[in-house]
């Protein structure tokens, strides 16, 4: 009996240049994923929070909190308003942060 081969990545039609030309949609995504890392990051440090006591806040972990700040971890527009609840801070105005980035 032979072992099955690993499976590998799919390969794309045109090469690996092609595969890994960001298109102009996802610039912009990166580009509003900072700017939410951002005012979340400042945001907490104004309402002079550290992660854990957001994170009790949120009824979130520590590393949620801090998934969010590296980057590693998207939110939701929910999540965000329930941020800016917890730091005290009218919804609006972090998302008018937000798109002023």
């Amino acid at each position: 009996m032979t072992k099955p081969r690993p499976r590998r990545g799919i390969k794309h039609p045109k090469g690996r240049a092609m595969a890994e030309k960001k298109t102009k949609l996802e610039t912009q995504r990166e580009r509003w994923d900072r700017a939410v890392v951002s005012v979340w990051s400042q945001g907490r440090r104004d309402a002079d929070l550290s992660q854990e006591a957001l994170a009790s806040r949120l009824g979130w972990t520590r590393n949620m909190v801090a998934a969010v700040e590296r980057g590693r971890r998207r939110v939701s527009v929910a999540e965000l308003i329930l941020f800016a609840t917890a730091v005290n801070l009218d919804p609006e105005r972090v998302f008018s942060r937000i798109l002023r980035y």
